[in-house]
């Protein structure tokens, strides 16, 4: 039932801002661009429906945007498990549970907050099971990068995926591959930059 100081400061707050025009922002923060405006703009959605619906009580609400962000992690995870056991041939629904059942704590752990680190696991649990799955890069980076808007830190998973697929592809020379993932690469970091300065 405890509030983290940082959904007050990085979302919840913001999100308030962004739904009624009133509240107080840091200028370090907010005003100079240091904060990426995606959290709280992902945070503001649900309620604003909330709100449409009646619901008002801030720690209803608070309450519900937890088990929206705790549903999505939860699937993320399952998603990641399961590109994980095809990966390793263990497709057994056995060691599917097994591992659900012991990674679950940490995670439900994680996602009883709105913070950064919280709102940035299900994309980037989605990014790392499609690169398992060997899908094409257009169905990876999208969701590696929106986790990187989130939580600056999880860019590094990113560009280490980025560097093992181009060595890996140089290994093989197919020099017409590596130039369409960099493209893509480009293409999806361009984006994010141009959403982070349309915003701050």
């Amino acid at each position: 039932g405890r509030v983290w100081i940082d959904e007050l400061w990085v979302t919840l707050n913001p999100a308030y801002v962004l739904l009624t025009g009133q509240g107080f922002l840091n200028p370090a923060d907010w005003v100079l661009g240091i904060r990426s405006w995606l959290a709280p703009l992902l945070i503001s959605l649900p309620l604003r429906v909330l709100s449409i619906l009646g619901i008002h009580e801030p720690l209803i609400a608070h309450g519900m945007v937890r088990c929206l962000i705790a549903l999505a992690t939860w699937y993320g995870l399952l998603r990641f498990l399961q590109a994980l056991s095809q990966r390793l041939n263990l497709r057994h629904p056995p060691f599917l549970a097994a591992a659900f059942v012991m990674l679950a704590p940490e995670f439900i752990r994680q996602s009883t907050s709105a913070d950064l680190s919280t709102l940035g696991l299900p994309p980037l649990l989605l990014g790392l099971a499609a690169a398992l799955r060997a899908q094409s890069p257009r169905r990876v980076y999208p969701w590696l990068a929106l986790a990187a808007l989130l939580r600056y830190q999880y860019g590094a998973a990113a560009v280490g995926l980025l560097l093992y697929q181009l060595w890996q592809l140089r290994r093989g020379g197919a020099v017409k591959k590596r130039r369409e993932l960099l493209l893509i690469v480009g293409l999806t970091a361009a984006a994010a930059l141009l959403f982070e300065f349309a915003f701050n």
